[in-house]
């Protein structure tokens, strides 16, 4: 083979090497790219919904009533009033007193700021408990109101924006357990705030007595002052 030949095979072997070089690096590079995009934009399934024609409200401080839209019949109750039972479900009406810290809510049994709405352990997870429980200023114990065109509110966890209270199964009963749960967009996450404006009794302890109010209690619309919209 001559010099001429020997050179001319020479360089073709070294062009298709660098071809192949340059071809790894382009499907590396791609791979690497694609990674690095994943991580810096991981998907946020969560929002898809919640963020959708959602507003945040601000409720004037005072006493509510807080009904599961699965039925409004039931009302979220600390029925026996004791440090770290759980929250359930009652038909027999509770007012609640709800207190604004920044763009949350405190939601106590009552005025005197006794027991606080409670994320148990502060944990935001699929089925977290909720109690009422000693005031801490915690964010476990921090709530935020969304409303949506309905009127119906979804009460948001501050501890993660994620999961909201929600009725299991939807199954609205006396005595059902409510939890935190991700958001999803059922009925068994929304909720209806209505005003409370009667009067109630108190015990020997003078607290509210929880299921007696009289007279009649007076339901008045909410008055809010909007807060930013969800997109």
């Amino acid at each position: 083979m001559s010099a001429k030949n020997l050179f001319a095979l020479l360089l073709c072997g070294m062009t298709l090497v660098a071809n192949a070089e340059t071809n790894i690096q382009k499907v590396h590079g791609y791979e690497k790219q694609k990674h690095h995009q994943q991580h810096a934009n991981p998907p946020h399934h969560h929002q898809q919904k919640h963020h959708q024609r959602g507003t945040v409200i601000y409720p004037s401080d005072g006493y509510y009533l807080l009904s599961t839209n699965c039925n409004n019949s039931y009302y979220i109750s600390m029925r026996a009033g004791i440090s770290g039972n759980r929250i359930g479900l009652d038909d027999r009406e509770e007012p609640l007193y709800i207190k604004r810290v920044g763009d949350y809510y405190y939601i106590y049994d009552d005025a005197n700021k006794g027991l606080a709405l409670d994320l148990n352990t502060g944990k935001a997870i699929n089925g977290g408990r909720i109690q009422f429980y000693i005031p801490n200023a915690s964010n476990a114990q921090k709530w935020r109101f969304i409303q949506y065109p309905d009127g119906s509110v979804v009460i948001e966890s501050a501890q993660d924006s994620r999961y909201v209270l929600d009725v299991p199964q939807s199954y609205a009963s006396r005595g059902t357990r409510i939890h935190l749960y991700q958001y999803n967009g059922n009925s068994n996450q929304r909720w209806t705030l209505k005003k409370y404006t009667g009067q109630f009794r108190l015990d020997r302890n003078h607290r509210k007595d929880n299921y007696r109010p009289t007279p009649k209690p007076v339901v008045k619309p909410v008055e809010v002052s909007a807060g930013h919209g969800r997109k």
